[in-house]
This record gives C-alpha cells, structure tokens and sequence, in this order.
C-alpha cells in the first residue's frame, strides 16, 4: 500500500518578506540618515504603517551602521500574515540585514540596532 508523504518541500521551508509598501518606502529613503532621532524616526513610521495598512502588528525595527547612519535595512512584523512567531520585527530587520550583509554574525562595532513598537 502506498500512503502519500506527511512532508512536503512546501510546508518544510518558510519564506518571511516586507509588505510591497515597505519594499517601497525602503527604496524611497536616503542612504543614509544622520542622526539618531531621525533613525527612530523613520523606524516609528515604519510600524505606524505596518498597522494602518494591515500588514502586520504595530512593530518595526531598523539597522543601520551606526556611526554613518547608512540604512542597512528596515524590517516590520508579520507574523500574523505568515502565521509565524519568528516573523517579529526584530527578527525580520537582523535576517534581512544578514542576508543584505552577507554575514551572519552582525555584533559588529559599526551596527546600530533599533526598534519601535
């Protein structure tokens, strides 16, 4: 007798991406942005939207080199789009930053983390 299988490639992987709006607004940003305040900024606006849009929770958490200010890449939550709880905003922005960076290890001295919720 031969039963199908219990897995599958499709539910053995997950797959979190930003919203098409977050895509976006990253591409809309500058380079870089200098100051601290104006970082938070910009990562507070990020999970205001992610919530009025209905998107995801009203979270967001940003990378950025800390020194220069240069965006690395801003991530929001989605956890309830993609039924995931690794998909919290923190998660989200310090995967995409590793794969952006190209490294899995982001302690480095020139990283600065933020969040907003």
């Amino acid at each position: 007798m031969h039963t199908s299988p219990r897995f599958s490639n499709a539910d053995t992987a997950f797959n979190i991406d930003l919203p098409d709006w977050a895509v976006d607004a990253l591409n809309s940003l500058p380079t870089h942005i200098p100051t601290v305040e104006a970082r938070m900024a910009t990562v507070i606006d990020f999970a205001r939207q992610n919530a009025q849009r209905g998107t995801g929770g009203p979270f967001a958490a940003g990378v950025f080199e800390r020194d220069s200010g240069k965006l690395v890449v801003i991530g929001v939550n989605r956890v309830m789009p993609f039924n995931c709880s690794s998909a919290h905003a923190e998660v989200v922005a310090l995967s995409l930053a590793q794969r952006r960076l190209a490294r899995w290890d982001l302690g480095a001295s020139d990283l600065q983390i933020g969040r907003a919720h």
